[in-house]
């Protein structure tokens, strides 16, 4: 499979939330890091507002559909490096949310929440290194709670997994090497690709095809090292300022595909598919969120738990907007 390492912008994603890489970090071997960890203070001063943000405004929409979102509240303060991430941290199916800040001595403090509207953090301790590790938040066991993982890169361009089972600091439960040389032109991420929960959360690279700028994905639910599940396919690219983003779209409990691209007017334009394959979007295309205001897309299942599937597991959209109040 054909890897590129350019000079574009990088994109990532935590649990659900992607976010642009600032431009002058696009150099750097190991992208991944200058962007986790600085780009929440980006966001802050690309305000164009004589007052710059200090809060994270979330707008969390129950539905896969442009519209007004159902959820706002605030959480979080950019100027702090606080990078905002969505997951179920007390296994209860409704995800909640959380920031991710290098802390005085250069480990990742995460600030998890329990519950919607909650002003301080229920959950925190440390886990991982801000100059080395990647964030990722995932259910990793399928025990049906997110807990914290860390992609490491090394010299030799290799990718090291370190996935916990506890949102508490320790050693990881969970570790393995697989995929390579992770550069500015690449994605990590997580998801339940096969749909078997009791397996838990596999992870994945999405890298750029050098002949024609697609984004070609790379998914495994192994948790050992070995080739990945499911055959490398393409979907989007960078020549339309594709952002890769994934969810359970339709609730049958698989993580499938999308991309966020940024439309004419400034708005973020949603195309998502529910297989894990080429193909075109399987949910009608919708607008939500603006660039112009600086969101960062986001996912999760937002709404209350009622004892109806699929909709007690669909994931749906929402932004992280840097606001100051």
């Amino acid at each position: 499979m054909k890897r590129i390492i350019g000079s574009l912008g990088f994109v990532a994603l935590l649990a659900g939330i992607l976010v642009p890489l600032p431009a002058h970090a696009a150099s750097t071997r190991i992208a991944i890091k200058p962007f986790a960890l600085t780009s929440a203070k980006t966001a802050a001063t690309a305000s164009k507002s004589s007052t710059k943000p200090n809060r994270w405004e979330f707008l969390l929409r129950n539905s896969n559909s442009a519209g007004a979102p159902t959820y706002s509240y605030t959480y979080g303060n950019p100027q702090l490096g606080d990078l905002p991430l969505a997951g179920d941290f007390n296994g209860d199916g409704v995800w909640t949310i959380g920031v991710v800040r290098e802390d005085s001595t250069g480990h990742m403090l995460w600030l998890l929440n329990n519950t919607q509207h909650a002003n301080t953090p229920q959950v925190q301790f440390v886990y991982g290194n801000a100059n080395t590790d990647v964030p990722l938040i995932g259910d990793w066991d399928g025990n049906g709670t997110f807990t914290p993982g860390v992609a490491r890169v090394d010299d030799a361009g290799n990718i090291t997994w370190l996935l916990r089972n506890s949102n508490s600091s320790g050693p990881p439960n969970i570790t393995f090497i697989w995929g390579f040389d992770l550069g500015p032109l690449a994605v990590a991420t997580n998801g339940d690709w096969d749909g078997v929960k009791a397996n838990g959360q596999g992870v994945a690279t999405i890298n750029i095809d050098q002949d024609n700028g697609h984004w070609v994905w790379d998914l495994n639910n192994n948790h050992d090292g070995t080739e990945g599940d499911i055959p490398g396919f393409e979907y989007g690219g960078v020549n339309n300022k594709d952002a890769p983003i994934v969810g359970d779209w339709n609730g049958d409990g698989t993580t499938t595909i999308g991309v966020v691209r940024v439309w004419w007017d400034g708005y973020w334009a949603w195309e998502l598919r529910d297989q894990n394959s080429t193909g075109a979007p399987t949910i009608t295309p919708f607008k939500y969120g603006n660039t112009k205001t600086t969101d960062i897309p986001i996912v999760g299942h937002w709404a209350p738990i009622t004892g109806n599937k699929p909709a007690d597991t669909v994931v749906t959209v929402g932004v992280a907007r840097p606001i100051h109040v």
